[in-house]
């Protein structure tokens, strides 16, 4: 069975997931993010989502953003969460190293890892499945692509399709 079937196995059944993203994130980072957010908890998923800092006041709107853990104040509520994750979303970064003390916490983790991203070059050997495409617009976009390859389409709302269009 190839690793997007895997995944796909896997999710059918409620999982905790864990979706992470850069230091330092930018709308995609949390865009992307929060769209995968809101539609794996509209199907059933415990999901949490962690950064390594903070992000720009000016995407405080976003619905979910709140339930963001940022890694450099809350470092004592992110390790919990990776430890009990199954499932860990890298999103719009390719390296682990982008994610710093947070990566460790992943990499250490025996959940099923998922990279999305649209970065050159990306890290080899450190997920199950990788979503890498260089030409694409945006992780955002990379989601939604993914989102159809798992057969979610119908599961975007408006909350999903606005986060994934920041």
């Amino acid at each position: 069975m190839d690793a997007l079937n895997r995944l796909k196995a896997l999710m059918e059944q409620p999982r905790k997931v864990l979706l992470t993203s850069h230091r330092n994130p930018d709308g995609d980072a949390i865009g992307s993010m929060l769209g995968l957010y809101h539609l794996l908890r509209k199907r059933g998923h415990e999901v949490a989502m962690a950064v390594p800092s903070a992000f720009p006041e000016f995407l405080d709107w976003m619905p979910g953003v709140d339930q963001i853990l940022i890694h450099d104040d809350q470092a004592e509520a992110c390790s919990p969460v990776a430890d009990g994750a199954e499932v860990v979303f890298y999103l719009d970064f390719n390296d682990i190293e982008r994610i710093d003390k947070l990566g460790e916490l992943c990499h250490a983790t025996e959940a099923f890892k998922v990279m999305i991203d649209h970065h050159l070059e990306p890290q080899e050997g450190i997920v199950d499945y990788m979503l890498s495409v260089p030409s694409a617009s945006s992780t955002c976009e990379l989601v939604w692509d993914f989102i159809h390859l798992m057969g979610w389409q119908d599961q975007i709302d408006c909350r999903v399709a606005e986060c994934l269009f920041t």
